[in-house]
């Protein structure tokens, strides 16, 4: 068999390949092991708040008397959350993933908080959709904050540990979503 220049060029471009990638050390290890740990802990969060309204809509509707289409309706005004989901998306290029996802975490719980001493339906409605906004950020800088921060070999292992808390959390409001409620009436 006889090489010419070209598949000469060709196999030494091949054979160098990418460049070799360093084995990660402990430290890098131990801080990819505490960003998948903080970042599965938030969205086992997200996955609980995401299943809230769902799985406590017989009880809302209850609350504030009414019906499947009343129901209906207010969910559909909640489910605008996406524009404002959207709209804190692209604010992390502007203000960066991690202090935009901290800020949604924190301010969940204060807006589930206006929601549940909410005087009214319109107050109910304004509160869970600003929730819902700070989920749906949350949950997608969560998710790339997995492909951004972990090695390219941890990347597939951390997207299905979050993947799984998500699942988990919305596994628990439906188990315990049913025992809150009874225990408060």
């Amino acid at each position: 068999m006889t090489i010419t220049p070209r598949t000469q060029a060709t196999s030494a471009v091949q054979s160098e390949g990418p460049a070799p990638v360093s084995a990660p050390g402990a430290e890098d290890s131990t801080r990819d092991r505490a960003t998948i740990r903080a970042i599965v802990v938030m969205m086992l969060y997200q996955g609980f708040a995401v299943s809230i309204l769902g799985t406590a809509s017989p009880w809302i509707a209850r609350d504030f008397h009414l019906g499947q289409s009343g129901i209906a309706r207010a969910l559909a005004w909640v489910s605008l959350s996406s524009l404002g989901s959207l709209a804190l998306s692209r604010a992390v290029d502007r203000v960066g993933r991690r202090r935009v996802l901290l800020w949604c975490i924190g301010a969940m719980p204060l807006c589930e908080l206006g929601a549940a001493l909410s005087p009214s339906l319109a107050a109910f409605i304004v509160f869970q959709t600003i929730f819902y906004s700070f989920v749906g950020a949350s949950a997608a800088s969560s998710i790339v904050m997995l492909s951004e921060e972990l090695p390219i070999e941890r990347r597939a292992a951390g997207q299905s540990y979050g993947g799984l808390a998500m699942g988990l959390g919305g596994g628990l409001t439906v188990f315990l979503m049913p025992v809150l409620v009874q225990n408060h009436h």
